[in-house]
Parts: C-alpha cells; sequence; structure tokens
C-alpha cells in the first residue's frame, strides 16, 4: 500500500490516486468522497474486482467457506486463479452471464416499438436453435433495455449514459448509477457509463487478457451495443470508465 494504490503481492488493485476515493493509513480504511457516493466503482483491476468479491463474501459470511476465488498468492497471476462458480460468494459474472442478463426479455412476445419486429428467439432472426423456447431476446444491436437500435440516439439514451449527453453537463463524464432505464430485468447501466469486467479470460494476439462488457460514457452509441466485446484488456488496467458489477450462485 502507498500515496497512489492498493496492492496485493505485485498486483495494483485499485487506484488511489483516483479522486474518488479515499485511504486512510491510520485507520487502514477505505472512504468515497463526499457527493461521490453513488457513482460506479472505476479504476479498479480485475485483480482488484476478483478481491473485492472474496472480500465482501467473507464480510458476509464472517468466513471464507463460500470465497469463490483462489488461487491467490503473492506472485499472483490471473490465469493461476481458481474460479468455483458453484460456491455462493459474490464472483464477476462470465461474459455469458453477462449477456443473459442484457438481452433477456421475458417469456412474453414483444409487441412494442421496434423490438416487436427485431427481437430474437429461437429459430427467429439470428436466433440459435438451443435458445429456450418461449424466451425472448434483445438483438445485439441495441443497448441493453433500450426500445430501438443503437443508430437511434432518443431511444438508446434512454437507457445509457454515452458520449455527447446533455445531461452529462457539458463533457463526457461518469454520472451517478441509476439514472437511466432499466432493462426487462430490472437492472440499470448495462450500457453506457462504465464498461465491466467479467470472469472471463480471452485470447488475443497469442496473450491471455480479459473480457470487459457493457459500453462507457467516453464511447458512442455503437459501442453501447449488447453484442459489443471488449476482449484483450490486460487484467492489471485501470481506467476512468472501467468498473464491475458482481453476481452470486443461488
Amino acid at each position: 500500500m502507498n500515496a497512489s494504490e492498493a496492492k496485493y503481492g505485485s498486483r495494483v488493485l485499485i487506484d488511489l490516486a483516483a479522486h474518488w476515493i479515499n485511504y486512510d493509513p491510520e485507520t487502514r480504511a477505505f472512504s468515497v468522497t463526499c457527493g461521490l457516493e453513488n457513482f460506479p466503482v472505476q479504476r479498479v483491476s480485475w485483480y482488484g474486482a476478483v478481491m473485492f468479491c472474496n472480500w465482501l463474501t467473507e464480510m458476509r459470511d464472517g468466513n471464507a467457506n463460500s470465497v469463490v476465488y483462489s488461487g491467490i498468492d503473492e506472485t499472483w497471476d490471473h490465469m493461476e486463479t481458481t474460479e468455483n462458480a458453484d460456491r455462493t460468494g459474490y464472483r464477476l459474472p462470465s461474459s455469458e452471464e453477462w449477456e443473459y442478463a442484457a438481452r433477456y426479455i421475458g417469456k412474453t412476445q414483444p409487441a412494442a416499438s421496434n423490438l416487436s419486429s427485431e427481437y430474437i428467439a429461437q429459430n427467429v432472426r439470428s436466433g440459435h436453435a438451443d435458445l429456450t423456447v418461449g424466451y425472448y431476446w434483445t438483438p445485439a444491436s441495441y443497448a441493453s433495455g433500450a426500445m430501438k437500435d443503437y443508430t437511434n440516439e432518443a431511444e438508446t439514451r434512454v437507457v445509457a449514459w454515452y458520449s455527447g449527453d446533455p445531461l452529462m453537463g457539458g463533457s463526457d463524464s461518469l454520472m451517478p448509477v441509476g439514472q437511466k432505464s432499466a432493462n426487462q430485468l430490472g437492472l440499470r447501466d448495462m450500457s453506457g457509463n462504465t464498461w465491466e469486467w467479467v470472469s472471463t479470460p480471452s485470447v488475443y494476439t497469442s496473450v491471455t487478457n480479459r473480457v470487459f462488457r457493457g459500453g462507457g460514457c467516453l464511447y458512442d452509441s455503437a459501442n453501447q451495443r449488447i453484442g459489443v466485446w471488449g476482449n484483450h484488456l490486460d487484467p492489471s488496467s485501470m481506467f476512468g470508465d472501467l468498473g464491475f458489477r458482481f453476481a452470486r450462485t443461488w
């Protein structure tokens, strides 16, 4: 630990120089800058997101019995991390779980707006034969929860903070969570505001990195599409529009 970063072994977990978080070395306590409590977490590495999930599980349970991630040591490498996803501790969703949560519409065929003619289902449009009969999905060209595709600026801004939004106050920046409309599962900010780390590894130019999903506030409407993958980011990366959300196995 130093004035600018929190580390475990050689891995930086979070950027303490970011204006939204404070650390008191005497009490060893973290705190959020006053007025920013409702903003999404940002400038956190994949390692930091994983470590937070384990910590939150231990805080909830009072023990480590349900902790999902193991293989964490002083020389921690992300590909040495074991994920026990059947445990009930907190964890990062897989890319597939993230996409399910972002695209799911429900068991009723959409009857409103463009979704009524563009939804995805088993063997309907690009719907795979393995999709469950009677379930309906948002097209990959839509932001999560949107009623029209990403080319419709007004509809996309209903559900996502992204570049050029006049409600940002004149410059592209993070915004408080929960201000845009929810998707069909009641989840907000699945598209826009911050990109989100997921657990899934990826291989890009023979180097194994980590996937991130969701679009961010510094990017245009095309990057808010559910189908966009960020699939080649070093797990040590930390950016002002990169955060995470966590999941649990019940």
